[in-house]
């Protein structure tokens, strides 16, 4: 895959204070009408305050944080928890190769109490021991080229009804622009940072009018908001440009953060480097990723702060 043009995510992210509350803050994506050469769009989103009277729950990540404890609670929500179905396949799968040890080395006991009961009790086994072969394979290939991955997204969009249609117009004049949803989410809340992570298909934002839309808020609380600003903070961002022949996916991943008024990454070494991005080439299939090549490159913002 040819790196995209520069043009194309230079300043794509967009962070703006909202002037007429000043602890809400709007995240937003710009020329997502050019993104039409691509099969789909992923970003995430990390916020880290350096102030230590600050944690995780002085700030909220809206509409995403709500979805989530929505499912936790068995709400309704716009999202629905994905199941991968593998410790079932996995499951079959070894009571099947005992059905057919049982065919091959004792046919007459093929179909007796004890050889169906153990049958649904190698099922029933394999059901329980997947996540923890999974878990395996994941630790054991952190490090190669080649590796299979953790899940990265827990929860998909429900099916579009016409009502949905009703709260995405609502939603533009509550924004004075569209808002997009991803196909695909996940939020992460650890002690003192929130991460988030979103999946979207080209398709379903190429309809979309605007050159920009907005994609998330957050909000912190008003006692420190002061210490926020004044202290600091941290946000990262990954994003990642896809194109798919038939299950294989080709993927260009931009790495970037914003720390103390300046754009950058991190070297090997842990050392920052100003006005720099870092960038991966990668190709999957399915949790399979093979890690082609990685680098540096000096370059423009790939996110623009407008924060008083």
């Amino acid at each position: 895959m040819k790196t995209p043009d520069q043009s194309l995510y230079n300043h794509l992210v967009h962070i703006v204070q909202n002037k007429e509350i000043p602890g809400l803050f709007d995240v937003e994506l710009n020329r997502i009408n050019r993104l039409k050469n691509f099969h789909s769009f992923e970003f995430h989103f990390v916020l880290y305050p350096f102030s230590r009277n600050i944690d995780a729950d002085h700030f909220i990540f809206n509409p995403f944080e709500e979805y989530v404890k929505d499912i936790q609670l068995n709400q309704k929500s716009a999202y629905g928890p994905i199941k991968t179905g593998f410790d079932k396949f996995f499951g079959v799968l070894l009571g099947f190769l005992l059905f057919v040890i049982f065919y091959i080395f004792n046919p007459s006991d093929l179909f007796s109490v004890q050889s169906i009961v153990s049958v649904i009790g190698a099922y029933a086994i394999g059901k329980e021991i997947w996540d923890d072969i999974e878990d395996a394979m994941i630790r054991m290939s952190e490090t190669w080229k080649i590796r299979y991955m953790s899940l990265y997204y827990r929860f998909r969009l429900e099916s579009n009804s016409t009502q949905s249609q009703y709260t995405q117009f609502a939603k533009k004049r509550r924004y004075g622009k569209s808002a997009v949803l991803p196909e695909k989410m996940d939020f992460i809340q650890l002690s003192n940072s929130q991460t988030l992570r979103l999946y979207f298909l080209v398709k379903n934002l190429l309809g979309i009018d605007d050159t920009s839309a907005h994609v998330l808020s957050f909000r912190l609380d008003s006692q420190v908001l002061d210490d926020f600003l004044q202290e600091g903070y941290g946000v990262g961002i990954k994003l990642s440009f896809n194109k798919r022949f038939f299950k294989f996916n080709s993927c260009f991943e931009l790495f970037q953060s914003f720390v103390d008024e300046s754009v950058g990454c991190l070297d090997k070494k842990g050392q920052w480097k100003k006005d720099n991005l870092f960038y991966r080439r990668t190709f999957s299939f399915g949790r399979i990723k093979y890690f082609a090549k990685q680098g540096f490159l000096k370059t423009q913002s790939l996110l623009s702060v407008d924060v008083n």
